[in-house]
């Protein structure tokens, strides 16, 4: 009925920030996610559009290849790489977020760790990656905010000759990313690489 949601899947056990479309190692993760709308039952009012959810994965993890490479959104400029090290053991993610949509307003808040075994060499630490992002967006034209599939939805639709502009939407994030201080400390870390990146 809509108030509790639930995703699992095996997956092909991608780097932290990586996205692909091939398999290219023998590691999966087995991933899962849960979402709970409390109040999506009520008729009206302000609590109707919140939501909780928690997500994780897990997976064992082996090579370089399955080290991220961070980069800017921007531009794609490397601020954060690994040096000569290898993923050695289970990769362990989770993920609590909160949404809320009320009318013309929607805002979300998420945090993600991500925990892997490295090595290099003789040297073997357990190296963490925390992420965490606050979002609010304000849907300027009057429609209401959603976090469907299908995004929000115009009044009327886009028509430059007939002064109609669809529906135009005011969106803000901040987020930041840091890497576990042992990632330098034991040598993993590519020279130059940065610990932490706002945006």
């Amino acid at each position: 009925g809509g108030v509790v949601s639930y995703l699992a899947g095996i997956m092909n056990g991608v780097p932290d920030g990586g996205s692909a479309d091939l398999d290219t190692s023998d590691g999966k993760d087995v991933s899962g996610r849960l979402v709970v709308r409390p109040f999506t039952k009520l008729p009206e009012g302000p609590l109707r559009g919140l939501g909780l959810a928690l997500s994780g994965s897990t997976g064992r993890q082996i090579g370089a290849s399955a080290l991220p490479t961070f980069r800017t959104q921007s531009l794609e400029q490397p601020y954060f790489s690994y040096s000569g090290a290898s993923a050695d053991g289970v990769r362990n993610r989770y993920s609590p977020q909160a949404f809320y949509y009320y009318k013309a307003f929607g805002g979300f808040a998420g945090y993600v760790q991500t925990g892997t075994p490295i090595r290099k060499g003789a040297v073997r630490g357990e190296i963490a990656h925390d992420a965490w992002q606050i979002a609010a967006s304000y849907v300027l034209t009057g429609e209401d905010a959603t976090d469907a599939g299908v995004g929000v939805r115009p009044a009327r639709s886009f028509d430059y000759g007939g002064g109609h502009l669809g529906a135009l939407q005011f969106a803000a994030r901040y987020h930041t990313l840091s890497v576990d201080e042992e990632a330098f400390t034991l040598g993993f870390a590519s020279p130059g690489s940065s610990r932490k990146a706002d945006a």
